[in-house]
């Protein structure tokens, strides 16, 4: 890139098939700072191994689908950004000069996909969901169980019936989608070490 901040084009391959065979039998030369990879050609992911693996190159994947597995896929692969598939070429040029800087240019359609799958990823899990769904009484039987306590002794320490305590144990057991208590307990000890 030169000091006007417009894209010096180095050079350029029509497929990836072509590239692939090109960086087999020796590194770019000149060492390109940034390559544009077309995410609709057959062995695109390929090429991009190669040049992640042997070359400081960013790579920035062009007319990327808004399919949420294929940009986590592409983002799996080390990619340095992606560019939609209506990107215009001043969108690859303001691409191409975020990638020089370490940023990460993406589509915000992408953006919002990739953001709504880290939250699903460090969400809480399922058990941790069910554990939020017991109640008050339900913790206070489970701590009790925990302890090695009888029905008859939990009934008694919290002044309730015994078929009140089954009850209670019926609806951990069915909130945790566990089949035992001591399956119940394993999940909630789970839940707890994993805080």
């Amino acid at each position: 890139m030169n000091a006007t901040g417009r894209v010096t084009v180095v050079g350029a391959v029509p497929t990836a098939d072509l590239l692939l065979r090109l960086l087999e039998l020796a590194p770019l030369e000149p060492a390109p700072d940034v390559v544009l990879l077309d995410a609709q050609s057959q062995k695109t992911s390929e090429c991009l191994g190669m040049l992640t693996s042997g070359s400081t190159a960013k790579v920035v994947v062009v007319a990327v689908s808004e399919s949420e597995r294929e940009v986590i896929d592409w983002a799996g692969l080390g990619v340095s950004g992606f560019i939609g598939q209506n990107a215009s070429a001043e969108d690859i040029i303001v691409a191409i000069d975020g990638a020089l800087r370490g940023e990460v240019p993406c589509p915000p359609g992408l953006v919002r996909q990739l953001f709504e799958r880290l939250a699903e990823l460090a969400g809480p899990t399922t058990d941790q969901r069910a554990c939020a769904r017991l109640t008050k009484r339900e913790l206070e039987v489970v701590e009790l169980l925990e302890q090695g306590w009888s029905n008859k002794q939990i009934a008694n320490r919290l002044n309730i019936g015994v078929s009140t305590v089954k009850n209670h144990v019926h609806n951990v057991l069915e909130k945790l989608h566990a089949h035992r208590r001591g399956e119940a307990l394993a999940i909630l000890r789970g839940i707890v070490k994993g805080d």
